[in-house]
């Protein structure tokens, strides 16, 4: 950039970079976003998978099927 000695061609330059970085945080926002978004979709469904089995837990299922059906099953 020093080597410039004309003055609107360097700035021309510097603009040029400064477009450059920005691009580049608006990508990295970007995913930023998409990654937070997943993790907290991830982490939504483990939740709500947790509640479950605890709720399965409470109720007396077994893997998925109701305590009913397993104790039809045995008889």
């Amino acid at each position: 950039m020093l080597e410039i000695v004309y003055i609107p061609e360097r700035l021309d330059f510097i603009i040029q970079l400064i477009n450059n970085e920005k691009e580049v945080l608006s990508m990295e926002k970007k995913i930023g976003q998409r990654v937070k978004r997943s993790m907290e979709r991830t982490q939504r469904e483990y939740y709500l998978r947790e509640q479950l089995k605890a709720i399965q837990k409470e109720l007396g299922e077994k893997d998925g099927k109701t305590g009913e059906v397993a104790e039809l099953k045995e008889k």
